[in-house]
This record gives structure tokens, sequence and C-alpha cells, in this order.
């Protein structure tokens, strides 16, 4: 049992720090986290939005 329980938590602790990375990798990339992105859509999004004339609300 103990054996198990050191190798499923190797295992968690690698997964988190991958996500940790991907998360920063992300975030230097200049997306944006938690409700932020949320309410905010990509930026491409917002500008080929913007190019049609369509409202934000609108398209929701």
């Amino acid at each position: 049992m103990n054996r198990n329980y050191l190798a499923s938590t190797s295992t968690h602790i690698s997964e988190t720090l991958e996500r940790i990375v991907k998360k920063k990798k992300r975030r230097r990339e200049g997306q944006i986290y938690g409700d932020e992105r949320k309410k905010r859509k990509h930026w491409f999004v917002r500008k080929c939005m913007k190019r049609e004339g369509e409202d934000d609300e609108e398209r929701r």
C-alpha cells in the first residue's frame, strides 16, 4: 500500500507541475485566467467581431 501511495503521489505531483508550467507558458503568451477568461473572448475573436460590426452581447 505504501509503495502504491508513493507511486500515485509522484504521478500526481508531476501532473500538477505540468499543469502549472502550461499555465505559466500560456500566461507568458498573454492569455487571461479565472473570471477574466470567462468575461473576455480571445483577442482574435473580438477583432473579427469588430470588423463584422457585431455587438459583444449579441453574440452570447
